[in-house]
């Protein structure tokens, strides 16, 4: 409780309200927890609710037709997040079992609370010709009229869509799926990650971790029991290709994360503490080649606190130019990994993908608190609490001290193989609940 404390001094007003309902609950006695979350699961409006889908969902399973192929949208707004994705979707485009279309939704803008509804440079009409405007004509399509067997969403949150593409609609529709835009390594997200009003519509749910799966079987459990939702492990199709990456015989190349959050709560960012550090690093370390990619949230997160002007902010990019850094701005992360020899950053969900490489990480340590899977990929990392720390720590790297190595190789081999063959998994899971019959 102390740790929480601490964290949460000064911080109070950055939470959202169910954070703080999370950390309440979360720090109540045990037995008045369990009764506050059953009366909150159970109440009368909620399971009337999770009711109305149940037979929604129990319709589709008992009377829709089946066809030669297998109908499958999805829904895709953020590049950023389409690494989770991608390998499913390009191995339904290979198979002759599927039928398969992106429906691309404009951006949302978070400031007004509403979808645009004007294209501009979008990523997946500029890279994928056949993929369906959401918004045509000024109205958003029918998907209804399309009669998809499978609807895969990007992100657990109703609100970053219009009402015709929400889950809570197309649930009448459609088995609706959903594979996570992050992998969860920390419980503060929770509340987010287990969202009732976006997962009550769910039918496959397909998670990164066992950890994650026993936490949502406990929140669903009248539509699990049901086999309504299904809720699996079968594999996290994003951290498959980074096993793949081969070994580097020597460190060349460094990259910089940075958070795009100053609540210490759900992370912290420590681009202000380590700005100046990165700069000094490239200048002094001349054989070395230094890539900075913040988050793309980062910049006008920091503008709206008054941490740094846009000027500043335009001042610090100048100076990362001169010095020789890279500023990455590529919106697909693997590309950006893979040739990636030393990873210093702060909490994220690139940490499990750059570990799998195998190659080493620098932790610059907040007081978030990591669930037990982070827990054990962080005795592999390099814990920084300064910026000697973090000197220290590469010196030791670039000459070849690298005493974690042997942890990270063997755990990647006892806890993560089962990702090796995700994508496969999920086409497999999807066929066999369709009935097809290979």
């Amino acid at each position: 409780m102390l740790e929480t404390t601490k964290c949460l001094n000064g911080h109070i007003s950055e939470l959202k309200l169910m954070d703080i309902k999370h950390l309440i609950i979360k720090h109540l006695p045990r037995e008045i927890t369990a009764i506050l979350q059953k009366l909150l699961r159970y109440s009368p409006f909620e399971i009337r609710k999770d009711l109305r889908v149940y037979k929604s969902i129990k319709s589709q399973c008992d009377s829709k037709v089946r066809s030669e192929t297998i109908r499958v949208a999805f829904i895709v707004q953020m590049a950023e997040i389409w690494d989770k994705e991608v390998a499913v979707f390009k191995a339904m485009e290979d198979s002759p079992n599927y039928s398969v279309n992106l429906i691309v939704v404009p951006e949302f803008d978070l400031v007004k609370g509403e979808v645009k509804t004007v294209y501009e440079n979008n990523y997946f009409l500029n890279n994928y010709p056949n993929a369906i405007r959401a918004y045509q004509n000024g109205k958003w399509i029918e998907i209804s009229n399309d009669k998809y067997d499978y609807i895969f969403y990007q992100r657990p949150y109703d609100n970053y869509l219009p009402q015709e593409l929400k889950s809570s609609t197309l649930v009448d529709f459609a088995k609706l799926c959903y594979i996570p835009y992050g992998f969860a390594g920390s419980d503060v997200f929770n509340a987010g990650n287990t969202n009732k009003a976006f997962f009550r519509n769910i039918y496959f749910s397909f998670l990164e971790s066992d950890y994650m799966v026993d936490l949502m079987k406990k929140n669903y459990i009248f539509s699990f029991e049901r086999k309504v939702h299904h809720i699996l492990s079968v594999g996290y199709p994003a951290l498959t290709p980074f096993f793949d990456f081969s070994e580097r015989k020597k460190m060349k190349r460094v990259l910089w994360t940075p958070r795009w959050s100053f609540d210490p709560v759900i992370g912290g960012s420590n681009f202000l503490n380590y700005k100046d550090v990165f700069l000094s690093l490239a200048n002094t370390m001349k054989d070395y080649e230094f890539v900075f990619r913040p988050h793309p949230l980062m910049f006008g997160e920091i503008v709206k606190k008054g941490l740094l002007t846009q000027e500043e902010i335009t001042e610090y990019l100048n100076k990362l130019k001169t010095s020789g850094i890279i500023y990455d701005t590529n919106p697909l992360l693997y590309d950006s990994l893979k040739e990636v020899d030393l990873l210093i950053t702060d909490y994220s969900s690139i940490i499990v993908e750059f570990f799998l490489t195998g190659r080493p990480i620098i932790y610059c340590e907040s007081c978030i608190k990591l669930n037990e899977t982070y827990k054990k990929i962080k005795h592999g990392m390099y814990v920084a609490n300064s910026s000697e720390n973090i000197n220290d720590i590469l010196n030791n790297l670039a000459d070849g001290k690298d005493e974690l190595k042997n942890y990270r190789l063997k755990i990647i081999k006892s806890d993560f193989n089962v990702h090796l063959h995700a994508t496969q998994n999920i086409l497999k899971t999807i066929e066999n609940d369709y009935g097809f019959v290979t």
